[in-house]
């Protein structure tokens, strides 16, 4: 999809976004952004388990959302027409998506696609907007690849809308495709709009595309009816469909559900009367799972209005009609009910019958406003003594729940006054709906919250929005669907143009449409997360660049003060603090991002995160717009493309380096209305007129340009409508309306047989600000002089606005305008505007009807058998006579005897095929083609049938009669046409260029056309009395379709592989092509007899074709990836390299310490896949976060040496411990729990040994220590089964936590001396001895873990050190000398101590054997 112009449509979607406000729900809740950045986001929706979201924007591709993370599922763009109001806006789940993979996707088909696709004329990057096109369903199939999916294009199936003629018509710019559901029936609900101008559109209107749909077959002629469409049964538009979702087809139990055509528009309807029916949802609880209960649930559904009106409307039974567009909300709309509008599919019994002129029911005549009873009587207006027949569908209109009046309201709800339909409105006395009054723009529909967490009156109510207003409501409504209150929710700020809820998590899912995002709106509770909100005084600059961070705006919605961590993204330390400053360096003068994150932890310990972007030696690109100029102005006498250029200038970067992003913005008032985002770095807009009028309208156009390094720059300019120029416009002036037409320039043509009305004026539009009169000139076929001095200006005058009427004379015209500054033409003139035009009244043929009668026993089959047929359809006759009939010509307005017949609808027709009765004896009744070399048959020949020589078994041809009786006296043929004959057979068998004895001589027919008469005689040689002659035509032709020949060729280092493979292909066949590229090289597309990157590429083999393949070699750029760790873990990067080739694919493993969990990634990339899969794209930081586990546990075993007490290994479940391979015999057995400390540990060894034991202080050790010296064990060797269970109180009581249970054995084999480490003596530090002074350390805490120990003053001789971490794991042994100084320094420094608490284990004395009556001393020692 390429750049689209800008047009506006007042209340129909996409076409209204406002500036950012706040979307603040009530106190009490919070709303938070799930997901941000899209590009014109219009849905979302859900898994089953909810794990995965699903997002579908409207220029058309579908993503799913893992983790935080967006995946690419599918992109049709090149397919959907993304203009105005089209687009991809539909999109739903299989129920069983999760085992069949089906999604379904509803949007508008580019007409360029519609008409090319599949020819050689077609080009993905071409668009065909503004003009007459359909609607689609299709389906697709999802596979699981990773977290995502993968989505094969073959697997397409279109289900509405397989050619032009049977998808959803549009023809115009806007609600032709909107809603999918899923019933609870396991049908597939559509919800269709009218398709139709948003101006009051009665067909043949041509301001639309109707007449060249018309053409195209897209509509039928009973279709040309505009808005009225949503009226007719047998058309698709206007419509909530119920169809099959395998098949496309109705189902069986819908109001018109025809079982001889079950594809028929009719079959799938299940209500009508809709407008723009936007977005639909299922009321909770509703429905039957039964499809042949016809009841697929209660839908309720936002229906955008056209003039007045917005609507929620409630669909609870089959068959109703909601009276779009003779209804608009609970209000008829004049414009309709006063219009007579044949509706052709309703003819009129009493036509021509008693003076009845009225052929077809008028629309207006067939639905009557909703009465109490739901029923009414519906009167034949040529004779109110009958009623209208029971086979034309009549309806009682279904009035909204609520409706909405544009701008400040009102807001009403339907009642009655006796039987009379009536309106009051919400929140006045004795209205049955409670709530303030509200006005708006555009429904959009909503969705039903079905959580309790919500309180009143917000639990289990229906939440809807008004994406002009920017306000989200809820209604409560009982099981009776009766409204009982509306109430404000989010008052302002919101654009909401889609709802959801979670099946996996509580929270008011809406699609925001601009800034185009994902909100979440929650219920604030205790568990309740923070908000992280980062930000910087600076986000670029050389190194070293210092950097004001801000966090202190993060908030806890659930109260309580929060805990700040800041990982920088470069390797330094964290931080703690709310606001921190941090200077980044950069490894070179080349640019260098770091991506800072930010951690709050509430008091709950949930957390969120935010992060910036940190740019070094990096400065944003220079942008400067050239075309168009700031502030230009342009015409409001047509559209206006202006081409779209910058100069760009970035220090650091190429232009290879740079994106681009275009944006061209129409300003309405307050609200702004977007077009999508045109990724082109020179590209061009088309400006739709719009302005100068009581209403602010003008332009803006923006450039974004991003370098590699994430810095952006937007330029905008704007552009202004020329007010100051005189332009001219055609008025309906029809007094209920009063509405342009469209803008009247030079040498337009007015036709006022195709024009909405008879009754027009001309308005001149010129700057009310400097004109104060326009003299206006009229020449030609009438003449009109008029000086207006009051807005507005218009040739034949207004009374306040109300336009006189003016039916212009056929001929040609001249209108000359000229503005003056004063009054009544006075003051200084402005600059005329002179243009010429026409008006001609020449009716658009048709449509025409077809009458066909019989004479005589027979019937005649039309294709396609229609009412009506507008002009030029090409009709086919086909007469069949009945048994012992025959059919003998045609008569009335065709002649002759062809058979079939075809006929061109150029007027309405009558045609007579008689049929006479077969007297009794001999006729010729078939003709039958035989192979003259094998004398064998090949086919019968019938009327109208084509011979291609070329694919017949044989040339030798030849012709035979069957006769009946099967020996008459002779048979006499009559050959003409390409090639002539004629020839008496009188044995058989009666052969047109006879036979010798039944072999056939043969006959090579001449390419052409044919007619063959053959007539059976009762004597030989055409004698005695004539039979019954048959006489059919069939025509010659000789086309060679294939074997054809694929040549493949390449460009660039790569391979193409052909399935199947074949040196020649059938005509028709298909041929998958594949590209594969070389090492170091990309595919980059086709070109010859295909193009486009599509990959497998399928080829329909229609003649001989040569496709080469280009690969183009990859730009051997290369990045970094730095990895950091917050909390206790490791990551592993694999392939581990310094750099990494752009395009590579890294992947890092995260493994969380003893009791801690790897909770996610952050920085480059986000969720908790683990291995997670990066590809290297740009330089890329990214943390891994650890958490300590929560609850008691025991989560792993050591064994150590209780010699020296340092850990020799993990214990894990299956290991073989050899006695003779050990450091030691003396062993023991640590038990690591979560957190460290815990109440108590309970052992339990069985096996070669066993011991029941309890530790009550960390370490917990099977056989015990004191202060962390290991009591020594040495097991006999077998197997042995190990159990530790953590508890809250000592003793083994309280709560018990979570156990674990290993195996292991015990071997002694190839047993192999043990050496022992030798302890060395560290340095100390002099230090004068003072009596009885107790031992410390200091600096404690250290900030590098070197420590100077004072021993106590009763210490003598060595002293053994021993430093445990917190959890019992012994770090470094040691004997001190025996020095005068009681002051030590102990150099922690190497063992790389990470911030935290450490235990120093002091032991006086040498003598094992002495403890443990030796003197003992702990220290609690902390490093920073």
């Amino acid at each position: 999809m390429k750049a689209l112009p800008t047009s506006f449509l007042l209340a129909i979607f996409l076409v209204c976004c406002f500036p950012l406000h706040a979307q603040t729900p009530p106190t009490g809740f919070t709303s938070t952004v799930v997901s941000s950045g899209w590009n014109e986001a219009v849905g979302l929706t859900f898994t089953s388990t909810g794990s995965k979201m699903f997002v579908w924007e409207r220029p058309g591709k579908v993503w799913v959302v893992v983790n935080g993370q967006r995946q690419l599922v599918l992109d049709i763009s090149p397919e959907v027409g993304g203009w105005e109001d089209h687009g991809l806006l539909g999109f739903v789940l299989d129920p069983n998506f999760d085992t069949n993979g089906y999604l379904y996707l509803l949007y508008v088909v580019d007409r360029h696609h519609l008409l090319n696709f599949g020819t050689a004329s077609y080009s993905a990057a071409a668009n065909d907007y503004y003009s007459a096109t359909i609607g689609r369903l299709t389906r697709y199939t999802a596979t699981p690849a990773g977290t995502g999916y993968s989505v094969n294009p073959a697997s397409r199936k279109v289900l509405i809308g397989t050619t032009k003629s049977n998808g959803i018509p549009s023809t115009f710019n806007g609600h032709v495709t909107n809603a999918l559901l899923f019933g609870t029936d396991g049908t597939l609900l559509v919800s269709t709009g009218d398709g139709a101008h948003p101006y009051p559109d009665l067909g043949n209107y041509n301001a639309t595309y109707a007449a060249q749909a018309l053409a195209d077959g897209i509509i039928r002629a009973k279709e040309d009816v505009g808005s009225l469409r949503a009226q007719l049964v047998d058309c698709l538009s206007g419509k909530v469909l119920r169809i099959d979702a395998n098949t496309g087809a109705g189902i069986p139990g819908n109001p018109f559900y025809d079982a001889a055509n079950p594809s028929a528009a009719r079959s799938k309807v299940w209500a009508l009367g809709f407008r723009n029916p936007f977005r639909m949802c299922l009321k909770p609880g509703t429905g039957s799972t039964n499809p042949t209960a016809a009841n697929p649930g209660t839908l309720y559904i936002g229906d955008v209005g056209a003039a007045s009106w917005e609507e929620v409307n409630v669909v609870s039974s089959a068959r109703q009609n909601f009276g779009w567009p003779l209804f608009e909300g609970l209000t008829p709309y004049d414009a309709f009910t006063s219009s007579n509008v044949y509706n052709r599919d309703a003819p009129n019994p009493l036509y021509n019958t008693g003076g009845c002129t009225r052929q077809f029911f008028y629309f207006q005549d067939l639905v009557k406003q909703a009465t109490p009873t739901g029923t009414a009587t519906f009167l034949n207006p040529c004779n109110s003594g009958q009623t209208i027949p029971g086979s034309v569908p009549t309806f009682v209109q279904t009035r909204p729940l609520i409706d909405w009046g544009h701008g400040a309201g009102p807001a009403r709800t339907g009642t009655f006054s006796g039987s009379t339909a009536a309106t009051i409105n919400i929140g006045a006395s004795g209205s049955p709906v409670s709530g303030a009054q509200f006005g708006g723009n555009a429904s959009t529909g909503g969705v039903f919250y079905p959580y309790t967490d919500f309180p009143a009156p917000y639990a289990n109510s229906y939440f809807f929005g008004d994406y002009v207003s920017s306000w989200i409501r809820n209604m409560t409504v009982n099981g009776s669907n009766q409204p009982s209150a509306v109430g404000n929710f989010v008052n302002s700020g919101a654009v909401p143009v889609a709802f959801a809820v979670s099946p996996g998590e509580t929270g008011l899912f809406y699609v925001n449409f601009f800034p185009s995002e994902i909100r979440k709106i929650s219920y604030i509770t205790a568990a309740s997360p923070p908000v992280a909100v980062a930000s910087s005084n600076k986000t670029f600059g050389p190194a070293p660049l210092l950097v004001q961070l801000t966090g202190s705006a993060s908030t806890n919605p659930g109260g309580g003060t929060l805990t700040y961590r800041w990982n920088f993204g470069d390797g330094t330390a964290t931080s703690s603090a709310a606001n921190p400053s941090h200077t980044f360096a950069a490894p070179s003068a080349a640019p260098i991002n770091y991506t800072v994150t930010l951690t709050v932890t509430n008091g709950a310990g949930l957390t969120n995160q935010a992060s910036l972007t940190i740019s070094v030696n990096n400065t944003p690109p220079q942008v400067t717009i050239t075309s168009p100029a700031n502030n230009s102005t342009y015409p409001l006498t047509g559209n206006t493309t202006y081409p779209l250029r910058a100069t760009v200038v970035d220090t650091e970067h190429s232009g290879g380096q740079l994106a681009y992003a275009w944006q061209t913005v129409l300003r309405h008032n307050t609200h702004q209305h977007p077009n999508p985002i045109d990724t082109t770095r020179q590209t061009s807009t088309t400006i739709v007129p719009y302005g100068c009028g009581t209403e602010t309208y003008y332009y803006t156009i923006s450039l974004t340009v991003t370098d590699a390094g994430g810095l952006a720059t937007t330029q905008e300019v704007r552009l202004n409508p020329d007010c100051n120029a005189t332009s001219f416009t055609l008025v309906d002036a029809d007094a209920l309306i009063d509405i342009d037409i469209q803008p009247l320039v030079d040498g337009a043509i007015l036709n006022l047989a195709t024009l909405p009305t008879r009754n027009l004026n001309i308005r001149a539009n010129a700057n009310p600000a400097t004109t104060g009169s326009v003299v206006f000139a009229l020449s030609g076929a009438q003449t009109q002089n008029q000086t207006e001095s009051v807005v507005p200006y218009a040739l034949f005058s207004d009374v306040n606005g109300d336009y006189n009427p003016w039916t212009p004379p056929v001929g040609n015209y001249t209108l000359l305008a000229t503005p003056y500054s004063g009054a009544g033409g006075t003051g200084s003139p402005g600059v005329p505007l002179s243009i010429s035009f026409s008006v001609i009244d020449n009716g658009t043929p048709g449509p025409f009807t077809l009458t066909t009668t019989v004479f005589g026993s027979g019937s005649i089959a039309r294709s396609p058998a229609l009412a009506t047929y507008a002009s030029g359809t090409n009709v086919t006759l086909t007469a069949t006579p009945a048994a012992g009939f025959q059919f003998t010509g045609w008569s009335g307005d065709a002649t002759g005897t062809t058979n079939p017949l075809p006929v061109s609808m150029t007027s309405n027709k009558t045609i007579m095929a008689t049929f006479a009765a077969v007297a009794a004896g001999q006729s010729v009744s078939s003709f039958v083609l035989v192979n003259a070399d094998s004398n064998a048959d090949i086919q019968t020949l019938a009327a109208g049938a084509t011979l291609n020589l070329a694919t017949l078994p044989t040339r030798n041809l030849n012709i035979r009669a069957t006769t009946s009786p099967a020996t008459v006296g002779s048979v006499v043929f009559a050959l003409s046409g390409a090639a002539t004959r004629a020839h008496t057979e009188s044995v058989v068998p009666y052969a047109l260029f006879s036979d010798n004895g039944g072999a056939y001589n043969p006959w090579t027919p001449l390419v052409g056309s044919y007619s063959l008469t053959a007539r059976p005689y009762t004597a030989a040689s055409a004698g005695g009395t004539a039979g019954t002659a048959l006489t059919l035509a069939f025509s010659v032709i000789d086309q060679v379709a294939g074997p054809y020949t694929l040549t493949v060729n390449t460009s660039g280092s790569g391979t193409v592989s052909k399935n199947p493979n074949q040196a020649t292909y059938a005509s028709g066949s298909t041929v998958s092509l594949t590209a594969a590229p070389a090492a170091g090289f990309t595919f980059t597309g086709w070109s010859g007899s295909a193009t486009g990157t599509t990959n497998p590429l399928s080829v329909s083999m229609t003649s001989d074709k040569t496709i080469t393949a280009t690969f183009t070699a990859i730009a051997t750029t290369t990045y970094t990836l730095t990895v950091n760790t917050s909390g206790s873990g490791t990551v592993s990067k694999n392939p581990n390299q310094a750099t990494y080739a752009s395009g590579s694919t890294v992947s890092l493993t995260a493994a969380p310490a003893a009791g801690f969990t790897f909770t996610g990634w952050s920085g480059a990339a986000t969720g908790s896949a683990n291995p997670l899969s990066v590809s290297m794209t740009s330089d890329k930081a990214i943390t891994a976060t650890f958490t300590a586990n929560a609850g008691q546990q025991v989560t792993g075993y050591t064994l150590v040496n209780a010699d020296t007490d340092l850990d020799i290994q993990a214990l894990a479940t299956g290991a073989t411990l050899n006695l003779a391979t050990l450091p030691t015999r003396n062993l023991n057995i640590r038990a690591t729990t979560s957190p460290a400390t815990v109440g108590s540990v309970v052992f339990a060894l069985s096996g070669a040994a066993t011991r029941a034991h309890t530790e009550s202080v960390a370490p917990y050790a099977l056989f015990s220590d004191y202060l962390s010296d290991y009591f020594a064990w040495t097991p006999p060797v077998g197997s042995y089964t190990l159990t530790a269970r953590p508890y809250t109180a000592a003793g083994g009581g309280g709560t018990a936590g979570t156990a674990l249970t290993i195996s292991f054995s015990v071997s002694d084999v190839a047993a192999r001396p043990a050496s022992a480490p030798a302890a060395t003596a560290l340095p100390a530090k002099a230090a004068a001895p003072r009596a009885g002074e107790a031992a410390s350390a200091y600096p404690n805490p250290s900030p590098d873990g070197r420590f100077s120990v004072r021993l106590p003053a009763d210490f003598g001789g060595a002293v053994r050190y021993r430093l445990v971490s917190a959890l019992g794991a012994t770090l470094a042994t040691g004997t001190l000398p025996v020095e005068a100084s009681p002051v030590q320094l102990l150099d922690f420094s190497a063992a790389q101590l990470a911030t935290g608490v450490y235990y120093l284990l002091l032991d006086s004395g040498s003598d094992p054997s002495a403890r443990p009556r030796r003197p003992q001393v702990q220290l609690k020692l902390l490093k920073q």
